[in-house]
């Protein structure tokens, strides 16, 4: 017998109907991680000082990598955990497109305006790949981000998205022992998409900031949508797992420094198996840390207003903050030199981003998703 939903081993009402509230705010930190990792790319470094530049790029060459993984586990999570079975699928499927669609559109325009401002208008190809959501596909490193880079992590968010309702009966049949096996299963092949990649031909051309590194191998252990799903998985046996209460306690101490010691093993191994092997384990504690936090009503700093305001606001950060400092650094960059005008500019570009969010979340997210939930409702009706 097929089972259609995932029964919390709690019994008490309230705990088990309680939100994660605390999750939102673990969106801005990761968000705020990428955009580091990219003020840190030799096109976008803001220190003149070669010495200065590179121990800055060292200093957060897997900043990128632990916000992606991040993002992608915590998206296995939620979608796990929030998932009504009795929806369509259609519904579920407009639900989520109409969260990052039109604002993933937003800010490819966006980026476009900026890219001809700045004096290096993109291809025709560069375009069609971004609009269409397919850069992923292409085994070039280069044209994966091409146009507007941080969008393509949403195009493998897409094939989730897709992929979800499929596996959902699967899912939902996971029993603690079958979740534990899926999660070490996903992990085993992390490390075998890692170990592939770096035997791959030595093709597909090489990037600025790796360039000890092949194109196609980045592409394969990075890019490559199939192959960012365990991650995914992950994350939908972690919230098996956590609404079953069948992890042990973990403190957010605990989780802090394991994401400390992982992100300092990731920047010492080579990159392709640091981006990703050692940040798995780190997302997976903090994550499953600050929900137990809401799930047993524990005091919690996430949960205060202005935290949650930033992660509300850092899908639209996320998105738009390289067209901001690719702005910023072609108007600033050469008057750039000294440290403490580096450290200015880092802040002030932040703070730009910041608030260019929180005006797209106002006046662009909630006015869409308002909208989407008006047709979707209509459509429902009719059907």
């Amino acid at each position: 017998m097929a089972t259609t939903s995932i029964e919390p081993a709690h019994t008490n009402t309230q705990h088990r109907q309680r939100r994660l509230d605390s999750l939102t705010a673990l969106r801005f930190p990761a968000a705020l991680a990428v955009m580091l990792f990219h003020s840190a790319l030799p096109e976008l470094n803001p220190f003149h000082n070669h010495t200065a530049a590179d121990r800055y790029y060292g200093l957060l060459c897997q900043a990128g990598g632990l916000g992606v993984t991040f993002f992608f586990i915590l998206s296995g999570f939620v979608l796990t955990w929030s998932y009504r079975p009795s929806q369509p699928r259609w519904e579920f499927w407009a639900r989520r497109y109409a969260k990052i669609i039109p604002l993933y559109i937003l800010a490819g325009l966006i980026a476009v305006v900026t890219l001809v401002a700045v004096a290096s208008p993109p291809t025709r190809q560069d375009i069609i790949d971004y609009f269409t959501m397919t850069q992923v596909w292409h085994p070039e490193y280069l044209r994966n981000f091409a146009l507007l880079p941080p969008g393509w992590s949403l195009s493998v968010e897409a094939l989730f998205y897709l992929t979800f309702p499929l596996l959902w009966s699967r899912i939902a049949a996971f029993s603690v022992r079958s979740a534990w096996a899926a999660a070490a299963a996903s992990m085993a092949t992390i490390v075998a998409v890692c170990v592939i990649g770096s035997v791959l031909p030595t093709t597909g051309g090489v990037v600025s900031n790796e360039p000890n590194h092949h194109g196609l191998e980045l592409w394969f252990t990075y890019v490559f949508p199939v192959g960012r799903m365990p991650e995914f998985v992950l994350g939908c046996c972690l919230a098996v797992l956590v609404k079953r209460d069948a992890l042990p306690r973990i403190s957010m101490a605990t989780a802090a420094l394991s994401m400390v010691a992982g992100y300092l093993i990731a920047s010492i191994i080579p990159v392709t198996y640091g981006w990703r092997i050692p940040l798995v384990i780190p997302c997976l504690l903090m994550i499953a840390a600050t929900a137990r936090l809401d799930l047993e009503g524990a005091p919690s700093p996430l949960r205060r207003r202005p935290l949650q305001r930033l992660g509300e606001w850092s899908f639209a950060f996320y998105l738009l903050h390289y067209s901001v400092l690719r702005l910023l650094h072609h108007a600033f960059g050469a008057r750039l030199n000294n440290i403490a005008a580096d450290v200015l500019y880092l802040t002030l570009a932040a703070i730009a981003s910041i608030v260019v969010s929180a005006l797209l979340f106002k006046y662009f997210e909630e006015v869409t998703m308002r909208w989407a939930r008006s047709g979707i409702i209509k459509l429902r009706g009719t059907g």
